[in-house]
Order: structure tokens, then sequence, then C-alpha cells
């Protein structure tokens, strides 16, 4: 890890008001924490590598409090780790400075399936939020259950719920997934029989019993039999003396399909909208979230979510809650064939179905819109990715603690006020999410390039993140260099003759002012050929110097024909 990287997980910290999942903050100013071990116990039974800053603290925003020693300080956890977690996750290291102070980085890579539970005093842990818990005994078998092959795990959505058949089948998803069925198979096609069609593509076994994948498709009232295939949703009230916690406390039963439809119509009731102008001029209203995230997201949740023992066996259901920060959405179960990491990847799409039978089902069903319940490509979530970049909505926030899988979308603005006003003041064009956040951050002093763009703003290519800088060079200074690196404003060669006041209005200013003392009068093409800038820099430079009475315009605002005119004396 280096200072670049650290600076860019405070400020996503700062942002979200508290630790994360897989970040643990300490201020460790006595020395290693008494709690340290439980936390690397934790991050070693997740699925994903864990970090812990010490030197940082939390309660104080995230300030930066230093450790004394770093040297030191990375042998006492070193020496922690190996006398009180068992086994003792592999640890590396980071010396870092960060506002001046050393900070110290902790990276727990996570112990193979084969060696978990990690184990601190006798018992198993795990992260939960920005906080590490004790793992219970379903639990525990989930996690170990990962060390299994694939070919020895369960399919449990194959399972067969006895005492079912076709009569508990909801008729009108019935007959859409027949006729879907036919439609989409040259081979089922030529089958007549109904019930051998159902057997085929596994909603019922050969001895008609409706299986778990069938009857949670399609069910009349799955519930009856199984309660836990149903999903609640709330909106969590912020603790005060009323007792109030949650409202509009909802349970939604139904098939699967019926139930995707109700929760995302609950989303939109419990979150806010806008009306807002669009280019055409009419008004319309925009939801504080894009449907097609959240839909994306409710659908995952419920298709992907685990159907084993330990979970339905339990009661656990789909969880949705919306809170004054976030919406957060919750289903039983861990990732299975993929990583976070890979979800998360800029360039594949994973198509890895937790419950294949399922998956395969309720490719064929569509909601009463007649919207299919999932495209079947395995880019739900590069949707939710892109919808929400778009609506300048900070990232998703994916979390697998390898028992359940959440995701959170932030209702926190991404920029403050006052970015927003000092991006007005740069252009006068309307920017995308991508351009506003590599402009804020090159103002605040941060790196960026091609390649972070791509990785923060995925799914985005190559081309498509250079399209956005090009875009941008249209109206600012903005160089992107051989490696990649994106800049702002580079440097033009300075005239030694004009005043050390232009100088402050910016790099390129001298160089244009010059020119235009020169000449009488010159549009932005005869700018630029004569100061060899580009469109961009030169629009940047003209701005101080006519907000200064240096410049003024002759013309109208974007016309071809429009000059500038150098104004005072030379």
């Amino acid at each position: 890890m280096n200072e670049e990287s650290g600076r860019a997980i405070l400020r996503d910290l700062r942002r979200f008001g508290g630790d994360t999942t897989l970040v643990e903050c300490k201020k460790a100013a006595g020395g290693v924490p008494d709690n340290l071990a439980s936390t690397i116990c934790a991050f070693a039974n997740m699925p994903s590598k864990g970090l812990i800053l010490l030197g940082i603290d939390e309660r104080s925003n995230f300030a930066m409090t230093g450790v004394g020693d770093p040297a030191k300080m990375m042998q006492a956890v070193a020496d922690q780790t190996r006398g009180a977690v068992e086994p003792a996750p592999p640890l590396e290291f980071s010396d870092l400075k960060l506002d001046g102070k050393a900070v110290v980085a902790v990276q727990v890579t996570p112990l193979s399936p084969l060696e978990k539970p990690a184990r601190y005093r006798g018992e198993a842990y795990l992260r939960y939020a920005d906080g590490d818990y004790v793992v219970n005994a379903n639990e525990l078998r989930m996690i170990q259950v990962e060390a299994l092959h694939s070919q020895e795990r369960v399919s449990y959505d194959q399972g067969t719920v006895e005492g079912t058949s076709v009569v508990d089948l909801d008729h009108d998803l019935l007959a859409d997934l027949l006729k879907s069925a036919r439609n989409s198979s040259r081979r089922l096609k030529h089958v007549d029989n109904d019930e051998q069609v159902l057997r085929l593509i596994g909603v019922i076994n050969d001895g008609g019993d409706l299986t778990l994948a069938g009857l949670y498709a399609l069910g009349y009232f799955p519930q009856g039999r199984q309660p836990a295939l149903a999903a609640t949703a709330a909106a969590r009230v912020p603790r005060d003396d009323s007792g109030v916690r949650n409202r509009n406390l909802t349970h939604f039963d139904g098939p699967l399909p019926v139930m995707l439809e109700d929760i995302v119509e609950w989303v939109r009731q419990n979150t806010s909208s806008e009306r807002v102008y669009q280019a055409s001029g009419h008004m319309v209203n925009r939801p504080e979230f894009p449907p097609s995230a959240i839909r994306e997201l409710v659908a995952n949740a419920l298709v992907h979510r685990d159907l084993g023992p330990d979970t339905v066996g339990l009661g656990k259901r789909v969880e949705v809650r919306v809170t004054d920060d976030e919406l957060i959405v919750t289903s039983p179960g861990g990732l299975r064939g993929v990583s976070q990491r890979q979800l998360e990847s800029p360039n594949e799409l994973h198509r890895v179905p937790v419950n294949q039978r399922l998956y395969e089902i309720v490719k064929l069903v569509q909601t009463s819109e007649g919207n299919p319940v999932i495209e079947g490509e395995g880019g739900g979530l590069r949707e939710v990715f892109a919808a929400t970049r778009d609506a300048d909505l900070p990232r998703p926030r994916l979390i697998d603690t390898g028992v359940q899988f959440t995701v959170k979308l932030s209702r926190l603005p991404y920029f403050s006020p006052e970015d927003e006003r000092w991006l007005k003041e740069q252009t006068a064009e309307s920017l995308t999410h991508m351009q506003k956040a590599v402009l804020v951050g090159l103002r605040d002093g941060e790196s960026w390039s091609l390649s972070r763009m791509i990785r923060e703003f995925s799914p985005l290519t190559l081309t498509e993140a250079r399209a956005q800088i090009e875009d941008l060079q249209e109206h600012l200074p903005l160089e992107v260099t051989e490696d990649g690196a994106v800049e702002l404003e580079s440097p033009g060669p300075v005239d030694d003759n004009v005043g050390p006041d232009l100088r402050s209005l910016g790099k390129n200013v001298p160089l244009i002012a010059s020119f235009l003392q020169s000449v009488a009068e010159a549009s932005i093409n005869e700018i630029v050929q004569n100061v060899n800038l580009s469109v961009g820099q030169v629009h940047y430079g003209l701005r101080p110097l006519r907000e200064h009475g240096f410049v003024e315009m002759v013309g109208a605002q974007g016309a071809k024909t429009t000059t500038y005119r150098w104004r005072r004396p030379t």
C-alpha cells in the first residue's frame, strides 16, 4: 500500500462516516490495541483481504494521530497475531506518511477455505458493519462448506418439497413459463405434455413434487411451505425517546417475480424524488436511486440467496433497509464461485449462479409488466455500477462476509455544495460524474490517470475513459501524459515582461496576454495557433483575464466569429 491509496481510503471513510467491513482504523496511542487480535481473526475468516490502519482516530473524523515507532509497532502486531490467532493469517505491513504522521497499514490475507476458521481465545470471528462478532454454529458450517469441492456441495434449489404439486403454482406464471420455455428451446418446442416440460426444466421431480426452485419461482404462496422464502423491508428511524425504531415495516410474500415488483415499489415509496427539467424542457420526477439499479439489486438478492438449511431452515430472509444515509440490501449466504473483486472488475461479465436450477427457471419468467426477472448474462451488477455512476451517486459498496452478501447505496451526495459551486465556475458545460470527480480530485492534489478511472468507474473501457478526458479538454486545460496520467493545466512559457499579477491568475495567462497585446484582437483559433495551447487551455486562461478586466469579448459566447481584445495599455 502507498500514500496515494491510503489517502483515497481515508476520503471514502470520511465520506461514509465510519469504518467499513474491510477497513478498520485504530488510534493505537498506547501501543497495540487490546482488541486488535479479534479484528485480525475476523479478517482471516473473511472472503477478501482486510486492512487495519494504526495511528488514525476514527472518533475525530479519522484525524492522523500517528505511531511513534512504526517498526516496533509492526513487530508487536506480528508477535501478537502469532501468539493469539490460530491459525495465524499472513500479514503485510506498510509504513505510510499521511498528513505528516507515521501510519502503519496492516493488510490481512484471509486463510484458505481448508484452513478456516481462525480462532481467537477459542472463538471464530467475522466482520459485520464496522465491528467484529463471534460466529454462531450455523455461520461456522457455512464457512466450512467453502472447503468442499464444487461436486461435493448440495444443490439445495433442486431439492424436493414433499406434498406439493403443480396445483400449488401460480397459474398465470405457469402459463407464461411454459410458453417461454417452448419458445426458447427447439427441443422443448416439440414436447406437448406440460408436466414433461416442467420436469425437464426442474420445476417438478419425477414423482410430480415441486422442487424448491419451482416452488420459490412459481408457487402461489411459497411461504406456506418455507416461510424463509419471504423478504422484509423497513425504514430505520434514528434512536430517540419515542421508542420507535422502524417505520413502514413490510413483509413480502408470493412467488419471486411478485416479490421483486413489490419490493422495488416499496423502495420507490420510501425514498425521495425530485422534479427536474429534461433537455427537451419537460419536467419529470427523478427518483433518488435509478430504478434499474434497484431492480437489479433486489433481483440478485432474491435469486442468488442461499437456500440451504443454515439459512432457510433458520428463517433467514432477504432484507431491505432504508436509513437516513443508506439503502441496504442483504441476502443470506455469501458469494459462491466468484469473488467480490471479480464482481467489481471492469472487463468481465460473471455468470456464476448460486442456485443454478432457480436461475434457469427465472430466466424464463417475466413480471406483470412484461419485464424479465433477470437478463441471464451476468451483467446485473455492471448495470448497478453504471446507473449509479451516471446518476452522480457514490459507487455502491459490496460486502461479502461469507455468510451473507450486502450491497449499500449511499444517500449522501458525492460532491459537496462547495464542490458543485467550484465546478460551475470552471465551465458552463454539463459535466458527467466521472469528469466532476477527476476535476475535484486534481484540484485537491490527487493523482488521476486513465487506469484509475477504469478501476473506480467500471464498467468503463480505456476508449470510454479517454473520451471523457477529451471532452473535458474542449473546455478546460487537461493533458494526458504518455503513461496515462491526467494533469490539469500543463505549464506554458511565461513572458517575463508581464507583471506578477497576471502570473497569479494562471500558468498560461501571461502567454495569452502577451499575444493579445501584440494584436488588435483575435479569435480562439488564432490564439490557439499562435501560443501553441489547446482550445481548453485558451478558454481557461481567458476567463480570469476577462473577469479582471484585461480582456473583453467581442461577439456572442460560443459564436465562431467571436474575438477577444486587450483592454489595458502595454
